[in-house]
């Protein structure tokens, strides 16, 4: 697809298509190791925005053999993100990643209102 809009439309019509659809995956990258740690960005992410430190709950199912652990994320008393794993840790991981991913669609002007109000 990239290569038939830099066909099409050019070069700088291509940069802004990949830069619009891949540049969390980009600054991800950037950030090195450490970077997919995203209960850290979230807290860092929620403390420059005034909102409170995140709040976890998780519940797990299943035999002790087979644990799957479902985790929810608050952020200022609503549900950001919900993640699943077959640890506490990879759970909690991806529910921050989701919530981080919210706070920063509303950042960017495509959330508007908080994102979990469930």
């Amino acid at each position: 697809m990239v290569a038939a809009v830099y066909i099409d439309r050019g070069f700088g019509v291509a940069r802004d298509l990949v830069l619009r659809c891949l540049s969390e995956r980009i600054a991800a990258a950037a950030a090195g190791p450490g970077g997919r740690d995203f209960k850290t960005r979230l807290q860092e992410a929620t403390a420059a925005r005034s909102l409170g430190r995140p709040r976890y709950v998780v519940r797990d199912e299943g035999p002790d053999h087979a644990k799957q652990f479902f985790a929810l994320v608050y952020v200022a008393d609503h549900v950001y993100g919900e993640g699943d794993g077959s640890s506490k840790k990879e759970a909690e991981q991806s529910a921050a990643w989701v919530a981080w991913t919210r706070l920063q669609d509303e950042t960017d002007g495509q959330g508007g209102e908080h994102a979990g109000a469930t």
